[in-house]
């Protein structure tokens, strides 16, 4: 963990602990659907409790991106990159040097397991006598999460480990930093993701020595938090990966410094398609706010 740790609350435990005794409890049902493919039964199970589950909680909600929409981004971004991207991606001798695929804002994980999930299969496809080798590999050296909640990488945690392989790379720290502790993580994956999948924390506003080393924020007093992430995605991803993040349509529409991002964006990166979402999707999460 990059900064101090967050104590999770008593009925947090409680509901960590009564999860591990449901899936300990079904560890057979689990593996069976693991050798026959169902890796993704697994996933929509655990994304449609932890809907239900927290329905309720705001801090939740704002974390959780509906199945059908981290499914679609998981594919988008891979149809994205070019054939030798995919290739290194697909291959457990060249998965090392694929790069990383990141998420800087996990939250309980949503996005990541859709990413592992779907390029499984496609190994499962080409290459099955590696399969099991290839989800090893990748799950352990690249698939990478930041958040600033331990509450939600413990989450993240289970839910990366419901593949049967250990999940190592899952940082507590602030994805925004570029100094101090948090930034021995956050630095160190500069230029080099391959894919980043994301649905950044929306409407929140930082200010001073915050956003003193963004280039967007020159000139402003605050700045949201949306913005301030498109800026680090730019800084994380390597030359011909694909960004696929989640944004509210302030960023498309609106004038001021939405505007100036997305002329900066255009500088920066070949914007190659925006999908609109209905305004329902978050409605569990407690928003209409309009998103694409």
């Amino acid at each position: 963990a990059a900064s101090p740790a967050i104590p999770m609350l008593p009925a947090d435990e409680r509901f960590c602990a009564a999860l591990l005794t449901i899936f300990e409890r079904d560890a057979a049902a689990f593996r069976e659907l693991h050798s026959t493919g169902h890796d993704d039964l697994i996933n929509e199970v655990f994304s449609r409790f932890m809907a239900t589950s927290f329905v309720d909680e705001k801090e939740m909600g704002q974390y959780l991106t509906p199945p059908e929409v981290t499914r679609f981004m998981v594919q988008v971004a891979f149809a994205s990159l070019d054939s030798e991207s995919q290739e290194a991606l697909l291959d457990t001798a060249r998965i090392s040097e694929a790069g990383p695929v990141h998420d800087p804002s996990c939250g309980v994980g949503s996005l990541l397991p859709e990413s592992i999930r779907f390029l499984h299969g496609k190994v499962k496809e080409r290459h099955p006598a590696r399969a099991g080798a290839w989800l090893e590999s990748f799950v352990s050296g690249n698939v990478v999460g930041i958040d600033k909640s331990e509450r939600m990488l413990r989450l993240a945690s289970f839910n990366l480990g419901l593949f049967g392989v250990p999940a190592a790379n899952l940082f507590l720290a602030n994805g925004l930093a570029r100094e101090g502790s948090d930034a021995e993580v956050t630095v160190p994956l500069e230029g080099r993701a391959r894919i980043i999948l994301t649905n950044p924390p929306f409407g929140a506003t930082y200010s001073g020595d915050e956003i003193s080393s963004f280039t967007i924020a020159k000139g402003k007093s605050r700045v949201s938090s949306e913005i301030l992430f498109l800026e680090r995605y730019v800084d994380w991803i390597a030359p011909g990966g694909v960004i696929v993040s989640v944004v509210p349509d302030s960023v498309l529409v609106n004038r001021s410094i939405f505007a100036e991002l997305r002329a900066w964006l255009r500088s920066n990166c070949d914007v190659v398609a925006v999908f609109s979402l209905p305004p329902v999707t978050f409605a569990a999460a407690g928003t209409s706010t309009k998103t694409s």
